[in-house]
Parts: structure tokens; C-alpha cells; sequence
């Protein structure tokens, strides 16, 4: 059975994984944190914040190479 690897801590609420084949990079949100953040294999970079409460909670990739991100709450 495959073993987990812990690849990077201290996020509040990790999820929404988005691999970019192009990029070879794994985005991801970090919910609580408002953060969009990228690992390239070896380190987590932030990439931007969406505005303070927006709770960033999903991210989608289209066949043309652009990110789609699902906010939770947008209307503030």
C-alpha cells in the first residue's frame, strides 16, 4: 500500500487541487487562509488572495490554460 508524504504545513484549511500539466505545478486554496498557492514538487508559493472573506474554495482549469476559482462568499 502506497505511504502518505506530508509535502508542506501550516495551512488552515487546504483543499480545491487543481494540477496544471502545462505549468507542472498543483494549486490548491487554502479556505480560511484566502490564499490561492502553487507546489512545483518541492515548494509552496503564494500565488494571490481574493478579497478578505470571499472564502476561495475550488479551482477548475480550462482546455485554453485559464483558472477558474469558486469563491464561497463573493458578495462582500
Amino acid at each position: 500500500m502506497a505511504q502518505g508524504k506530508i509535502i508542506a504545513e501550516g495551512f488552515r484549511f487546504p483543499e480545491g487541487p487543481c494540477w496544471s500539466e502545462r505549468e507542472k505545478r498543483l494549486y490548491f486554496t487554502d479556505w480560511l487562509g484566502n490564499n490561492i498557492l502553487a507546489w512545483d514538487g518541492s515548494h509552496v508559493r503564494h500565488v494571490f488572495s481574493p478579497n478578505p472573506g470571499s472564502g476561495p474554495s475550488g479551482l477548475g482549469l480550462s482546455q485554453d490554460g485559464n483558472f477558474w476559482l469558486s469563491l464561497y462568499d463573493a458578495r462582500k
